[in-house]
């Protein structure tokens, strides 16, 4: 079950958390520099932590991806692994995502929210 999830959680983040997010990061990064070539300050403080979570984003999805690739010796070595291997790198990748979720905007957001699953309308 360890494989099965974690291979959707790379899935979803690289298929819709990674595109979404850098939807949205150009889409601010547009509205900022059209700001910018009218003349109005900005303050890129947002782009910039999107940014760093993009980058988090990818560095996470990696390390799943690599914790998946290693080999085990025997079924209690594998489940030892994925208890100390992959859990933890999957946990990393929700953590990032789960910041992502705070930032990205509603309408480029691809999945449920928390808030949505909390007040269903």
């Amino acid at each position: 079950s360890i494989n099965v999830e974690s291979n959707l959680m790379i899935e979803i983040a690289s298929t819709m958390v990674f595109p979404a997010a850098v939807r949205y990061q150009s889409e601010l990064a547009t509205s900022l520099a059209n700001l910018k070539a009218v003349g109005i300050e900005t303050d890129s403080d947002t782009l910039s932590y999107l940014t760093k979570l993009i980058a988090s984003l990818q560095g996470a999805i990696k390390d799943l991806k690599e914790a998946k690739a290693h080999e085990s010796d025997g079924p209690e070595a594998h489940c030892n692994w994925c208890r100390d291997g992959i859990i933890p790198k999957m946990e990393a990748l929700r953590a990032v995502v789960d910041e992502l979720e705070d930032v990205v905007a509603d309408d480029h957001w691809p999945l449920p929210t928390y808030q949505e699953m909390l007040f269903i309308k």
